[in-house]
């Protein structure tokens, strides 16, 4: 059996036009500011500086480290009585994980399996809802809803970060990158919990488990 190879030396790829590309992005997500209450806007006013520093931590061995995040809880209905906690990463980390999410997801999107529409480039839930529809239309008459709970709050980080090595290369600077996207007890800032930064990857990862042609990921 031949070896698998994996893709090597990411940050190497990483140039003043991923840099660029990738706070865009973050812009046009909008947001709000980190635990460093630094806007995009602000972030924005000394921008090829603020780019070229976090370029040369990206591709400098062990040189970045992300910021706390910010916890905030937003309440899940209308009645306020039970609260989802998000957090909200600084401007300059989240341009951090859309430079790692550009890098990556050209390695993973292509294993990814037919029924997942989570997070994916030209997939949307209403794309979801187009599939599950076509079962019906196929005859099947059941359709069973779930959810994990607490999914991204309690998923073993390792598990991610060696998933990713395995197509990537264990040991180089883009996965280490990504074990610095944490919510636990050494960066948290408010409230108690675990929520990792990474969600994409989670997905991606996730999406690689076999499953059957009429189950859907979203």
């Amino acid at each position: 059996m031949a070896k698998k190879r994996k893709v090597h030396s990411l940050t190497g790829r990483i140039d003043d036009r991923l840099m660029m590309q990738s706070f865009i992005e973050v812009k046009r997500n909008r947001g709000a500011a980190g635990i460093d209450k630094v806007s995009i806007a602000m972030f924005e006013e000394n921008l090829n500086a603020n780019l070229a520093a976090l370029k040369r931590d990206l591709k400098t061995r062990d040189a970045f480290v992300a910021k706390p995040l910010r916890r905030v809880l937003n309440p899940k209905d209308a009645s306020s009585k039970t609260f989802r906690p998000l957090g909200i990463p600084a401007v300059r980390d989240r341009g951090a994980q859309e430079v790692i999410r550009r890098l990556l997801e050209p390695i993973f999107e292509p294993l990814f399996h037919d029924c997942s529409f989570g997070f994916r480039p030209q997939r949307s839930c209403h794309k979801a809802i187009e599939r599950l529809l076509s079962f019906h239309n196929a005859g099947e008459r059941i359709t069973l809803d779930a959810d994990i709970a607490g999914f991204f709050d309690n998923i073993p980080q390792k598990l991610i970060v060696d998933a990713v090595a395995e197509e990537e290369g264990s040991g180089t600077r883009s996965v280490r990158t990504c074990t610095h996207f944490r919510f636990d007890e050494s960066t948290c800032v408010v409230g108690q919990g675990k929520m990792p930064q990474v969600k994409q990857v989670a997905w991606q990862l996730m999406r690689m488990i076999k499953a059957t042609d009429s189950l859907i990921y979203y």
